[in-house]
């Protein structure tokens, strides 16, 4: 089932907010990179989600996850990943679930 953009950005405004450990934590297991990567950028989002986050399968949530303060995973990121015109992107999550699909770089 598809979230609706007014679904999305309320969990997005969520992840980038929330003190709540439990819900950043079920906030980190959603599909959606946006929200996931709000997640990351949550500063108040304890080291046991960021490090799992600093593993997700997307560049865009886990170079966003390993560097933030909180995180205790050190892997190198190659060069080629941290240029890449998704993870060097400086869109907020919400703007992304529009501008993505019309992004002038892709």
């Amino acid at each position: 089932m598809t979230s609706s953009i007014e679904d999305l950005e309320l969990k997005i405004k969520k992840a980038l907010q929330t003190i709540n450990d439990c819900e950043l934590f079920e906030l980190s297991k959603i599909e959606n990179l946006n929200i996931r990567r709000a997640v990351a950028r949550n500063p108040f989002c304890p080291s046991h989600i960021i490090d799992t986050l600093a593993n997700d399968p997307v560049a865009n949530v886990s170079v966003v996850a390993l560097q933030h303060r909180n995180c205790t995973i050190k892997r190198d990121i190659d060069k080629e990943t941290l240029n890449h015109k998704c993870v060097s992107c400086q869109i907020s999550e919400i703007s992304a679930l529009s501008k993505c699909n019309t992004c002038n770089n892709q």
